[in-house]
């Protein structure tokens, strides 16, 4: 999958309603500006393409699933760079980040062969696919249809595999 293939909604910060498309590998290859205050940050909804940020307003999927780690959830991890390496060596993992704040990761798995059937059902194949290498998900995140992924910490410290394969 490669992700430059992908258009997205994104917005430019929680608190605005509106939503405009993205070139996905493009806004992740950019280095957005870091903001005092994490949501007024640039945003993307990496689970499709939306008319409004509400899930019902969904154009189409993606065919991605965002998991979300959280140091809070695996208080063990102490080196997210080496997290976001062990996660994209992965066959169905497309993209791996560090959150913007440091203390965390993202991962963006390759669901295109399910779309179609029920998002929760496609989130929760996700999450198991990520938790069965030992860490927690922030599920909340992961099974939310209209979630925001907040910019990366840097492009920099990012892991892509445009061969990625679906589950």
């Amino acid at each position: 999958m490669n992700l430059y293939d992908v258009t997205v909604s994104a917005c430019r910060g929680a608190m605005t309603p509106h939503v405009h498309s993205v070139n996905l590998g493009e806004w992740l290859a950019t280095n957005h500006e870091h903001r005092a205050n994490k949501k007024d940050s640039a945003a993307i909804m990496p689970h499709g393409m939306f008319n409004t940020r509400r899930a019902a307003d969904l154009q189409y999927s993606s065919g991605l699933v965002q998991v979300d780690l959280d140091a809070k959830d695996n208080p063990g991890i102490g080196n997210w760079h080496e997290v976001v390496h062990a996660l994209g060596t992965l066959d169905s993992v497309v993209y791996a980040n560090i959150s913007v704040s440091g203390a965390g990761c993202f991962v963006l798995v390759n669901v295109l062969g399910l779309v179609g059937h029920p998002f929760v059902a496609v989130a929760n194949r996700a999450i198991e696919y990520i938790t069965d290498q030992g860490f927690i998900a922030d599920e909340k995140v992961s099974r939310n249809l209209a979630s925001l992924r907040f910019m990366p910490f840097s492009p920099d410290t990012a892991y892509w595999n445009l061969q990625s394969i679906s589950l």
